[in-house]
């Protein structure tokens, strides 16, 4: 994994996660990790706040690892666990390859306190990925060998100390295409959404919170304006809300952020979900006025 720059941006995240004592943490996929600017979020709340999202393909599972990483490391928990989340990670399909890019022990597909345990495919593929990195990693491999780059050129996509990862440039003309893909995506998922197992480390998560005491919100990613218009995404998105709402009514430590996701010219886009710095500090400081509004963060710790 760390032959690839995805698997060093979660390395990366993975050790601060062990280190930080921010206040406010940031957990979930590539929108909140492009979109959420911890420097803006932190001078709007009034408090420190870390970027501790990855990818999408780890879904709720792989922040409920990174955050049983930061509770473990720490006497105390953060005040408040913003999970931002955007419709499309729900549609994805993860693997046990992607989850063993997670620095976790060779035990950890049996699950902890947050995640569950890995269904029995996706926990052969963790050990086969720990045991034989050369298969599990062989893109990335040959590509090292036939360039000699056995390092990715972290310059091209900057992180920031305290986790907040920026894209260099809006990709405008890509973002219907993408969109067009995520509606197939949605069309193709089959069963609960989310699926049982998302919903049990989402209802981790709710447990954790009630029982440590602090505060959990789930945010909804930035989106383009076009794609949140579109009867699919509505639907889908509506599933994924409606599922969260649930979850969190059990405590009045967690909660699903109120009102809409935040919308974006294509112009301010990578994709649907991901935005560029300026418009991450625009999506930053809407969810802080909606976090204010709630009266979070109660207190900086």
């Amino acid at each position: 994994a760390k032959r690839s720059f995805d698997g060093m941006v979660v390395e990366r995240k993975w050790q601060l996660a062990g280190t930080s004592d921010a206040a406010i943490v940031v957990v979930g996929d590539s929108s909140g990790n492009f979109g959420a600017d911890a420097a803006v979020l932190g001078s709007e709340l009034g408090a420190d706040a870390a970027n501790l999202c990855t990818y999408g393909r780890f879904q709720i599972r792989g922040a409920a690892w990174m955050l049983e990483r930061v509770l473990d490391a720490r006497e105390r928990p953060p005040a408040l666990v913003l999970v931002v989340l955007g419709a499309r990670t729900f549609a994805l399909s993860p693997d046990g390859f992607t989850f063993a890019q997670l620095p976790l022990g060779p035990l950890a597909f049996r699950g902890g306190s947050l995640a569950p345990a890995l269904p029995a495919r996706h926990a052969l593929q963790f050990v086969a990925a720990r045991a034989l990195p050369l298969f599990a990693q062989s893109t990335s491999f040959g590509r090292a060998l036939r360039t000699g780059e056995w390092e990715p050129d972290l310059s091209r996509l900057a992180i920031e100390d305290d986790g907040t990862a920026r894209i260099p440039a809006a990709n405008p003309r890509a973002v219907p295409r993408f969109a067009d893909r995520t509606i197939a995506e949605y069309g193709a998922v089959e069963g609960d959404v989310p699926s049982s197992a998302e919903r049990a480390a989402a209802r981790a998560l709710v447990r954790a919170a009630d029982e440590r005491g602090f505060d959990l919100v789930f945010a909804t990613s930035p989106i383009w304006e076009d794609m949140a218009t579109r009867p699919e995404h509505v639907a889908f998105e509506g599933r994924v809300r409606a599922f969260l709402e649930e979850a969190c009514a059990v405590t009045e430590r967690a909660r699903v952020l109120p009102g809409d996701a935040p919308r974006f010219s294509a112009d301010e886009l990578e994709n649907p979900f991901h935005v560029t710095p300026d418009a991450a500090g625009t999506y930053s400081k809407e969810v802080a006025r909606r976090l204010r509004a709630l009266g979070l963060p109660r207190a900086a710790r």
